[in-house]
C-alpha cells in the first residue's frame, strides 16, 4: 500500500503505516492483532504539513510502527502472486486495504450539458502494482478504466453504476468517510438510466 512501508535494518525490522484516517489506522491494527496477538504498535499523530508536500488545510495524520523482526518477514514475504492466487474473500480484502489507502471517491454536479461525474480513482506509480490490481478487480467482474497520466502515475477509474455497484457490494471500504462519499455516488443515480 503506497502509504506504507516495511523495511529492515541492521539494527530492527520496522514497518509503518500511515493515514488522514484514524480508523484506517485502527483496522490495520486490529488485523495484525489478530495474527499476531501479542503485538505491539506505537503510534504518532502529525500534521500533513510536515515534510515536502503542504496542503491548505492542515489535517492530522495518523502514523502507527511496529518494530519486530518475525512480522515485516512474513509481511515482506507476501507478494502479489499469493493475492492473485487465493480465494476471492483474500482478494477483496487486499483490494479493500489498497482502495482504503489509495483510493478518491467523487461525485459531484458539473454542468447541466454534462450532468454528475461519479468515479472512484485510483492513482498508483508502481506500473506492475497497478496491472495487477487491475486483474483482481476484473476477477471480480469490475471493469477499471485504465491510463497512464503524463505525470508518471498510472490511473484507475470505475465510472459506472455497475462497477461503483460491485465495488461498494463486494470490496467496500473501511473508512467511513469513504463509504458515505460511494453511496452518495450510488444514491445519485436514482431516477437516472444505467
Amino acid at each position: 500500500m503506497g502509504k506504507s512501508h516495511a523495511h529492515n535494518t541492521s539494527f530492527n525490522y520496522q514497518m509503518q503505516l500511515g493515514s488522514i484516517d484514524i480508523e484506517f489506522v485502527e483496522y490495520f491494527e486490529k488485523c495484525l492483532k489478530k495474527e499476531y496477538p501479542d503485538i505491539k504498535f506505537s503510534r504518532r499523530i502529525r500534521s500533513t504539513n510536515d515534510g515536502a508536500f503542504k496542503v491548505k488545510t492542515a489535517k492530522p495524520f495518523f502514523e502507527t510502527r511496529v518494530s519486530s523482526k518475525s512480522i515485516v518477514s512474513d509481511l515482506l514475504e507476501c507478494n502479489i502472486m499469493d493475492i492473485l492466487n487465493s480465494n476471492e474473500n483474500v482478494q477483496r480484502m487486499y483490494l479493500r486495504g489498497i482502495f482504503d489507502s489509495e483510493a478518491s471517491v467523487y461525485c459531484h454536479f458539473t454542468s447541466p450539458s454534462e450532468g454528475t461525474l461519479r468515479q472512484l480513482d485510483f492513482e498508483i506509480k508502481d506500473y506492475t502494482l497497478a496491472v495487477n490490481v487491475k486483474k483482481l478487480l476484473e476477477m471480480q467482474g469490475i471493469q477499471p478504466l485504465f491510463d497512464v497520466r503524463n505525470t508518471g502515475y498510472i490511473r484507475l477509474r470505475l465510472v459506472n453504476r455497475k462497477n461503483l455497484l460491485l465495488f461498494q457490494n463486494l470490496i467496500g471500504f473501511t473508512i467511513e468517510r469513504k463509504q458515505r462519499k460511494l453511496k452518495e455516488c450510488l444514491d445519485s443515480y436514482k431516477g437516472v438510466l444505467p
